[in-house]
């Protein structure tokens, strides 16, 4: 596993893509699609 990384992006197609291509080189990918829910979120982890 190479580690964690969050996605905070507007374009669910674009988060998708990044999503996909990080999962496949054994990232754990979380994404969020505005900045406010976002942040919540990594709070939260």
């Amino acid at each position: 596993m190479n580690g964690k990384i969050f996605i905070i992006e507007d374009e669910p197609s674009i988060i998708q893509l990044v999503q996909h291509n990080l999962e496949k080189e054994g990232f754990i990918v979380s994404s969020s699609i505005n900045g406010n829910d976002g942040l919540k979120e990594l709070k939260k982890i």
